[in-house]
């Protein structure tokens, strides 16, 4: 349980993350979605409920907005669908299969992750 309340925590730091207007498209100027988030925790091993484990893999969904409305998670076509994020004992960090861009200045976007990782694919 205390695994999936940290990933809860970091899914909301992820979109608190995509806010601040520092990753949008300029011009011809493409720009990265960054997600990072961190979480408290002991390095231990993943059969311990304590945190992430060196290698962890989380699966990412980001959806752009149509308009001012939600876009509908779709099991493919999403802005990134099942976007591979594996974790980084001695970093800290988070690391994509696959650079993943803004559509544009205006477009909000919703990111959808989970964890554990059923075969995931970049």
């Amino acid at each position: 349980m205390k695994k999936i309340m940290s990933l809860i925590w970091w899914a909301a730091a992820l979109a608190v993350g995509c806010t601040d207007g520092d990753g949008l498209t300029t011009g011809d100027t493409r720009y990265k979605i960054a997600l990072n988030g961190e979480i408290e925790q002991d390095y231990v091993t993943r059969a311990n409920d304590q945190g992430f484990a060196d290698g962890d893999v989380i699966g990412v969904y980001i959806v752009d907005y149509n308009g001012t409305l939600p876009g509908t998670l779709q099991a493919s076509g999403n802005r990134a669908t099942n976007l591979a994020y594996t974790y980084a004992e001695k970093s800290n960090s988070w690391t994509a299969a696959s650079d993943i861009y803004w559509k544009d200045n205006n477009t909000p976007i919703d990111i959808y992750g989970y964890y554990p990782e059923p075969a995931l694919h970049p």
